[in-house]
């Protein structure tokens, strides 16, 4: 958001801006990536991250093979408040990125 002032009239007016392109989803992955090493628990808080729509993330990053595990921790000041598709938050402090390995896919007698 920015407020912009009317340079003829004085008027203030406030302003959303929004990406001339948005982010495909590689670029998502390299940026979770990058936040997140694959197969390395991190500590959201001590990145400066309060807040993350997990459940709706990990449904964008399951497209690319991904997913974000979060666990609880007893420490609560590394708390990240995560929202789940109901708005509802739930704390967890320790955030790793996993590959979602693809379901085996169940094969009848005829396939070989």
């Amino acid at each position: 958001m920015r407020y912009l002032t009317c340079r003829s009239c004085g008027h203030k007016v406030k302003t959303e801006e929004r990406l001339a392109v948005p982010w495909s989803e590689g670029d998502l992955i390299a940026q979770v990536k990058a936040l997140l090493p694959e197969g390395n628990p991190v500590y959201l808080r001590e990145c400066g991250i309060t807040e993350i729509p997990l459940e709706a993330l990990n449904t964008r990053l399951a497209g690319q093979g991904y997913r974000i595990h979060a666990s609880q921790s007893g420490n609560v000041q590394r708390g990240v408040a995560c929202i789940d598709r109901d708005g509802r938050v739930t704390r967890y402090a320790l955030f790793e990125l996993r590959p979602v390995l693809p379901k085996p896919s169940r094969s009848t007698k005829n396939e070989r």
